[in-house]
């Protein structure tokens, strides 16, 4: 190994180190101002809800329904990996399947936020279950 090659494994280190706090330590403020930078205006009002792998929030929305925003665990999920999902979702959606779809602003579904990829959709209660017969 090369003092280039050690050099740039530790510049890698220090990056992912300052993503992943970036994550364990999401804020408030940071959580707001992803999400209004889609366009959206916020109301401040921010519930955290439970997820394994993500951080995922209900944000209030000003004269709207919340949304559900999520940011996704760095080094867990690729960027293709994502839009790859929401193209899925997305295409299922058009066909008129009951799926939630992340929102698409300016045709853009999946943000980059101070090093974090985010989205947003609306928020699905879910549905009653029809009887099989």
């Amino acid at each position: 190994m090369s003092a280039n090659d050690n050099t740039s494994a530790n510049h890698t280190d220090k990056a992912t180190t300052s993503t992943s706090l970036a994550f364990s330590s999401l804020i408030p403020d940071v959580i707001l101002d992803a999400v209004e930078s889609t366009g959206l205006w916020s109301d401040s009002r921010i519930y955290p809800l439970n997820s394994y792998e993500n951080r995922v929030y209900q944000v209030g929305i000003e004269d709207s329904a919340p949304v559900i925003a999520k940011f996704y665990r760095p080094e867990r999920w690729t960027e293709a990996q994502i839009l790859e999902e929401h193209a899925t979702l997305l295409k299922l959606k058009a066909d008129d399947v009951p799926v939630v779809a992340p929102l698409e602003f300016e045709g853009k579904s999946l943000f980059n936020h101070k090093g974090l990829f985010s989205a947003c959709r609306q928020d699905w209660l879910g549905n009653t279950l029809k009887p099989i017969i």
